[in-house]
């Protein structure tokens, strides 16, 4: 697996995680059962391609430099999301601790 193809699955795991805590943090907002919402369902069955991308990756890729990069996707996604989708508001602290963490994951 080519450089490019592997930083196109990392992105995929990367994307697909992201909408499964995204469809499970939706369902648990709802107050009914979670194993009767389809939305939780959704981001099981997400997960489950995530771990079957992960799988393709891991066949040729180092374990640490792999996830570094699906950790710093992540980094910079889940914010994004919980700020634009959930309304959920930041403070100057953890704007700092994100910094932080993109400093740490570039460094790796």
């Amino acid at each position: 697996m080519t450089k490019l193809y592997s930083l196109i699955f990392i992105t995929l795991s990367s994307l697909l995680s992201i909408s499964g805590d995204t469809l499970l943090v939706a369902a648990s907002k709802n107050h009914k059962s979670m194993f009767t919402q389809p939305l939780f369902w959704a981001g099981v069955v997400l997960y489950f391609f995530v771990a079957v991308v992960w799988v393709v990756i891991y066949r040729t890729q180092k374990f640490a430099v792999a996830n570094a990069l699906y950790s710093l996707i992540l980094l910079i996604s889940t914010p994004l999301i919980g700020t634009f989708f959930f309304k959920e508001q930041l403070v100057t602290r953890q704007y700092v601790g994100l910094v932080l963490a993109g400093i740490a994951m570039f460094l790796l």
